[in-house]
């Protein structure tokens, strides 16, 4: 029941992110969401915030020129983002 529930709302509700990831970079990368810590900016970049050792909190950011260089700027943004959540 809580997951239909969850369902419903999704489909009722607007999107959160302002920006969304478009569609063919998450098909070309095999994703079926964007990924949960990086945010995609419309002066093209995607952006990482994670805590440093001291705890302190940091945005690394991943731009690029071309549209082509897109997915490679959001799959160095997703990698960077899971070796920061598995410290």
């Amino acid at each position: 029941m809580a997951e239909s529930y969850r369902d419903m709302l999704l489909r009722i509700l607007p999107q959160r992110r302002r920006h969304q990831v478009p569609g063919r970079i998450l098909a070309r990368l095999g994703l079926k969401q964007p990924v949960v810590g990086v945010s995609r900016y419309p002066k093209r970049c995607y952006a990482v915030c994670y805590r440093n050792n001291k705890n302190q909190i940091k945005t690394r950011t991943f731009s690029w020129r071309d549209p082509k260089d897109e997915i490679a700027a959001y799959k160095a943004a997703v990698s960077f983002r899971k070796k920061t959540i598995a410290r």
